[in-house]
């Protein structure tokens, strides 16, 4: 996932400082940030006002000129109801004010690493939800309109070619095609392939033990020595941003062997 980031702030030293925690950030989870730095809020609005491209804007309250919340209140006005707006100052006294601009969060300078895995961690939560999306499966000579976040896993249906099934949370769909093309579509949204003929949604992971995955429904997939680790890593950093359909009941008991 690759999102737009905005960072507004008069002081060289605090772009420096929150771009490094974002590059940071960048390498420990899954997840990829276009960062562009200003140092004022007219500057932003000029870029905003012919590109309005940012899902993201850490905004300094106190700058010259504009003010930070001054800036924000130009963005929503520019049509950008979406994107979100993180305030960083040193004067806590203008949390209020942030408010009225539909701010997403509020941090305090000067700002720390767990403070920026927090926000982040909430945002990218947030995104996803609202990016929740809907597929057409085809089945036979029909489709259906399904929701993404109800599909458990994908499984290729042994020696019928290109036989697929979409097991759901409440049906299974019997469909073709081919898990290759499932997974360009899918990876996005938190699906992973622990071996091969299956496609599998990490929401529903309950947990990983040495070479099988086990579902919230008590399913069980195989899971292949070669792509234990990897699975368990991509699940750990999916649990840490988004969580999962399974509250916060889960674990591992992958063996470490290769």
């Amino acid at each position: 996932m690759l999102l737009q980031v905005g960072i507004c702030d008069d002081e060289k030293e605090d772009i420096r400082i929150l771009n490094d925690y974002m590059k940071h950030y960048e390498m420990n989870y899954d997840i990829e940030f276009d960062i562009t730095c200003f140092s004022s809020g007219n500057d932003l609005l000029q870029t905003i006002n012919k590109t309005p491209c940012f899902q993201i804007l850490f905004l300094d309250v106190e700058m010259p000129g504009l003010s930070g919340i001054e800036t924000a209140a130009r963005v929503r006005e520019i049509d950008m109801e979406d994107v979100c707006i993180i305030f960083v100052s040193h004067y806590p006294q203008y949390m209020q004010d942030s408010f009225n601009v539909r701010a997403f969060w509020y941090l305090q300078k000067p700002l720390t690493y767990p403070d920026i895995v927090m926000i982040l961690n909430k945002i990218l939560q947030s995104y996803r939800q609202s990016q929740s999306k809907k597929i057409i499966v085809p089945a036979g000579e029909e489709k259906e309109l399904v929701n993404i976040q109800n599909i458990l896993y994908i499984k290729a249906v042994k020696y019928e070619k290109n036989r697929l099934d979409f097991v759901l949370t409440d049906h299974t769909i019997q469909s073709h095609g081919t898990l290759l093309q499932w997974k360009q579509t899918l990876s996005p949204h938190g699906f992973v392939t622990p071996c091969r003929g299956f496609l599998v949604n990490m929401d529903f992971i309950h947990y990983i033990c040495d070479t099988k995955l086990i579902l919230t429904n008590g399913t069980e997939l195989p899971l292949s020595r070669r792509q234990a680790r990897e699975i368990s890593d991509l699940f750990t950093k999916h649990m840490i941003i988004y969580g999962g359909n399974h509250g916060d009941c889960f674990k591992f008991c992958v063996n470490s062997k290769n």
